[in-house]
């Protein structure tokens, strides 16, 4: 049947080839379209391998571009229609296998019906993710052709959640940002397009086309608001890829941004300027520095400023979450040894003002395939892997949780991503010591003593390569500042000690804070 139908596609192309009437185009782009879209409701396998999905672009193209240059006040009719037919094609795609996504508006309103499917071949998940990803990217496309910036986010963001994994969309996502001025999220999507599993070709050489493009301009001497900060961000990223020597030392310009970031974070954070969209994606993007520039100091920044600010600032956590995760898999580089120690001091304190009970840390298990903002933000992304077995099933269909419930999930991943970091740097680091655990103690009781059911935790941490030697120095108690008794930060030089204690059974429950509010102190 396919065959038949492809003949009478090719009749139609030639017609099209050779008219210069514009009602005639139109009338056999639409001819076009439902051959196309018969052969996807008759078997989807096979007309994505003859790549009909691109013939049919290709012709949706030619006509917006003829109607552009020949009839420029009916293109908002004709991307209309063309828009019509990709949402009649999509209604027939989710007929067969109906993910989960927002309404839309009846083809109907086009003037189109969707093909029937009745009698459809049974075709594979990811081809039918990828169709609908195809579809949402191009109506994204025309979308933004028209002007309409918020809808062709909405749908370029709803293809990437579809098939994470693909960079197309995103570089899609990149082109509208930069267009809409948003230079933080224009490098964001065009970081994440180049680390997508499966790359957009042309990537690399648009990244590095905006960066040169954007250090032109002139950025704020003092980031005292939150956008020329991300200016910031962006001229210290372009000064150090567009570098071509990464093994050379820092020029004065990024130096010079590299202290005005440290010293403009913090009370940037401290006013609430940032949101956890915005530090999550800073965090990609000081990873991807990391990567490819071998650069540690905005990572550091990052991880240092909002770890001390998260117990005031909830929505720093997410960040955090994916600073702890992207260490773990950096366990055995050089990053360990540049940060400083303040860092485990601070963490350790915010992981112990959860205050989660043995039952809470359990009941987390069960909310393993709950996909968090963060995780679902850089799925598909090469920076970044969550440890779990449904990382790479696609969010949509997920039910919205409450936020206290996600502030809960979000808590015990981070103990449990802190508990695997520090596992996991023991095993690269070659130290005998056995698994992880925590100490369970009631408030005012102190630290409890080990016993056949506590076992005391003692994370032996290399702070320095270079130190692993010089274990006779004398050891300095760093006391950490908090009402509860229960942490306690030791560094002697060559290691150093972490001791988390969590509060078991018969102490006070404290759930982690409302977002966006501080921990109350005991």
């Amino acid at each position: 049947m396919v065959d038949d139908l492809l003949k009478k596609s090719e009749i139609i192309r030639e017609k099209l080839k050779t008219s210069d009437d514009f009602q005639v185009i139109l009338l056999q782009t639409a001819r076009l379209y439902h051959v196309y879209a018969t052969c996807f409701s008759s078997n989807i396998e096979v007309s994505l391998d003859r790549k009909l999905e691109h013939e049919m672009w290709t012709a949706f193209k030619s006509l917006l571009t003829f109607a552009q240059q020949k009839h420029d006040k009916l293109t908002p009719f004709v991307i209309d229609c063309l828009l019509g037919m990709y949402q009649s094609l999509l209604h027939a795609v989710l007929l067969q296998q109906p993910p989960y996504l927002p309404q839309w508006k009846s083809a109907a309103w086009f003037g189109q019906i969707a093909p029937s499917s009745s009698s459809s071949k049974p075709c594979r998940p990811s081809s039918l993710r990828y169709l609908g990803q195809h579809l949402l990217s191009h109506m994204g496309d025309l979308e933004r052709y028209r002007g309409m910036v918020d809808e062709a986010r909405s749908l370029y963001q709803l293809s990437v959640r579809l098939l994470p994994g693909n960079g197309h969309p995103l570089n899609q996502l990149a082109i509208l940002e930069q267009t809409n001025h948003s230079v933080m999220d224009a490098l964001y999507y065009n970081i994440r397009s180049v680390t997508a599993k499966f790359s957009f070709q042309h990537a690399r050489a648009n990244l590095k086309r905006f960066l040169a493009t954007a250090i032109q301009r002139t950025p704020s001497p003092n980031a005292k608001t939150a956008r020329d900060f991300e200016h910031c961000v962006v001229h210290l990223l372009g000064h150090l890829l567009l570098n071509s020597d990464s093994s050379s030392p820092l020029s004065p310009r990024a130096r010079q941004y590299v202290v005005l970031l440290e010293v403009s974070l913090p009370d940037l954070l401290v006013q609430r300027q940032f949101s956890r969209e915005q530090l999550v994606r800073m965090v990609a993007v000081s990873l991807f520095v990391l990567d490819e520039c071998h650069h540690v100091d905005f990572f550091r920044i990052l991880l240092e400023h909002t770890v001390a600010a998260a117990k005031d600032f909830y929505d720093a956590l997410p960040a955090i979450h994916l600073s702890i995760v992207a260490l773990r898999l950096r366990v055995a580089e050089q990053e360990w040894s540049q940060l400083p120690s303040t860092v485990w001091h601070s963490l350790a304190e915010l992981l112990t003002s959860f205050h989660l009970t043995p039952q809470e840390l359990d009941d987390g298990r069960r909310w393993a395939h709950i996909k968090l903002f963060e995780e679902v933000e850089l799925d598909g992304c090469s920076l970044v892997v969550f440890r779990r077995s449904e990382s790479n099933k696609s969010s949509l269909g997920q039910q919205p949780l409450t936020s206290d419930i996600q502030d809960q999930i979000r808590a015990q991943r981070v103990l449990f991503a802190a508990q695997d970091l520090l596992q996991s740097r023991l095993v690269r680091s070659g130290q005998q010591v056995g698994p992880l655990s925590f100490t369970y103690s009631s408030p005012g009781q102190g630290e409890a003593e080990p016993t056949h059911a506590d076992t005391a935790v003692e994370a032996y941490l290399p702070m320095s390569k270079s130190h692993l030697d010089s274990r006779s120095r004398p050891s300095v108690a760093i006391q950490a500042e908090s009402t509860s008794p229960s942490v306690r930060t030791t560094l002697d030089g060559a290691i150093g000690v972490i001791v988390l204690s969590i509060p078991g059974p018969s102490g006070s429950l404290r759930h982690p804070p409302a977002r966006g509010r501080g921990v109350e102190q005991q």
